[in-house]
């Protein structure tokens, strides 16, 4: 949006702002100075207005003020309740209108997971202001985060929509507001004609500074809790990836490395609004339930996590075909002794599927998803198979720096961050493996008795032949689709 910003903020000020419709405050079918009465013709019997419970008791002015202190997501169910609760929603003008007139903000906060931070009623009252709320000129923006009007000026500058945007990617409000005001700080007296940090850095570098001074979490029995608090992660970040269906994937790295994580995935996405889709590529996709057996002589792998992340499998300037190359991991974020651009798939849904509700779940609002690839069998032994001993084998000699290509002490974190091998293969922290005099002493996780087997593909002709033979044979699942999945016809 400006000039003075960096390509990483204009992207993510894009997501977290909105242009509004022209409204005038004035005009009566705004106002709400008054409640509406109850139609007549939506007056219903005795034993609906009791459904209502305790509530029932109450006037309908009451009730509709009560009404403008919910979410959009609360006054929705609430609606849905009961018949009379359907008519008392729908006497709230502040709830009518805005679903009338900014409808299109309400999906927008929806998408990023803004919706239960807002009462109907402050949404409204924003809907039908004039001022930005900062300097007071004519404001035509909507901040989703903070629910404020913005001119564009202030847009540009506004503190508290960058902080906000830090909190959703995981952070406190006290370590989002120390991590921005340190980048502004800096960004105020950088040469122009120089390097542009932007808040990616920042936060990385903040993350860090917390594991130095506050320390870090690594194994079974150190305070998880307290190290990520440390790490400014909030508690609902922290909550969810100590949740004991992840103890396992958990243990494969540190609580530094899960923050990274969970700030990048979503800094990533809040900076993508439209997934680098083209229009043209977008448009192709469809809805389709997925297949029920592979095609005949093909092999179905799987691929989990966030969904930006596996929809680049289309971001391709041929908007017909699929690109594999977008999936690549690449030094130092590699264990291959061959080339440094693999793509790896695990054999097991149930894998792929279990890393992408790690991801849903840590990563809230970012939309987890399973990718699914029918690959002929005869690409598949051409694959490298990496499965219990043969992963024992490549996280000893990474972690012990013994690895030809130099790969440094990242080890198991391209397990993590690129979505590389997939699933909990590792029983053992980063650190713990380092100490290991032996690759026998590094535990392999294995679920319902199944071995990790994972298959990587490797170098820029496997790619390429990945995507001549797959295009049209790749679906993506988002989590809890019930079977139905995005597809785009070769």
């Amino acid at each position: 949006m400006a000039e003075d910003m960096n390509s990483y903020e204009n992207a993510l000020i894009q997501r977290l702002v909105l242009r509004l419709p022209k409204i005038d405050p004035t005009d009566d079918n705004l106002k709400v100075d008054r409640p509406a009465a109850m139609s007549s013709s939506v007056t219903r019997s005795p034993d609906a207005s009791a459904s209502l419970g305790t509530l029932g008791v109450l006037p309908l002015e009451l009730l509709q003020h009560i009404s403008e202190f919910l979410d959009f997501r609360s006054i929705s169910r609430l609606k849905r309740t009961c018949l009379r609760a359907r008519d008392v929603v729908e006497t709230v003008l502040a709830y009518s209108r805005t679903v009338m007139y900014a409808a299109k903000a309400l999906a927008a906060l929806g998408k990023i997971g803004m919706m239960r931070y807002h009462s109907v009623g402050a949404i409204y009252a924003t809907l039908v202001s004039r001022e930005c709320a900062s300097c007071g000129a004519s404001g035509v923006y909507l901040s989703l985060p903070t629910c404020e009007r913005f001119c564009y000026d202030c847009v540009c500058k506004n503190h508290a929509i960058r902080v906000a945007a830090l909190e959703i990617c995981g952070f406190t409000s006290a370590a989002a507001d120390e991590i921005f005001s340190a980048y502004e700080i800096y960004r105020d007296n950088w040469d122009s004609n120089g390097f542009q940090p932007n808040l990616l850095d920042f936060a990385i570098q903040f993350i860090e500074g917390g594991v130095y001074h506050q320390g870090n979490a690594i194994a079974y029995g150190d305070d998880w809790d307290s190290a990520l608090e440390g790490l400014g992660m909030r508690p609902e970040k922290r909550q969810a990836l100590l949740k004991a269906e992840h103890t396992d994937l958990r243990m494969r790295d540190t609580a530094e490395m899960w923050a990274k994580y969970i700030f990048e995935t979503v800094y990533e996405w809040l900076s993508d609004p439209d997934d680098g889709l083209t229009r043209a590529s977008a448009a192709k996709i469809q809805t389709v339930a997925l297949p029920a057996t592979p095609p005949q002589d093909h092999v179905m792998v799987y691929k989990g996590g966030p969904l930006h992340y596996l929809k680049r499998i289309w971001r391709s300037r041929d908007s017909n075909r699929v690109d594999f190359s977008k999936l690549f991991s690449r030094l130092p974020t590699d264990f291959s002794p061959v080339d440094n651009k693999m793509v790896y798939f695990a054999e097991s849904k149930l894998w792929a599927h279990r890393y992408a509700k790690l991801a849903d779940d840590i990563c809230y609002p970012v939309p987890a998803a399973t990718l699914h690839v029918a690959v002929p069998s005869s690409m598949i032994n051409q694959a490298i198979r990496i499965a219990d001993e043969d992963f024992k084998q490549l996280a000893f000699k990474c972690l012990q720096g013994r690895n030809r290509l130099g790969i440094r002490r990242q080890n198991l974190r391209p397990y993590l961050e690129a979505s590389l091998l997939l699933g909990p293969v590792c029983g053992n922290s980063t650190a713990q493996v380092e100490e290991f005099t032996d690759p026998d002493q590094i535990t392999v996780v294995k679920m319902g008795g199944e071995e990790p087997l994972q298959y990587a593909f490797v170098g820029d002709e496997m790619a390429l032949e990945l995507n001549n033979k797959c295009n049209g044979k790749v679906w993506i699942e988002e989590l809890n689709s019930q079977g139905m999945a995005m597809y785009r016809e070769a």
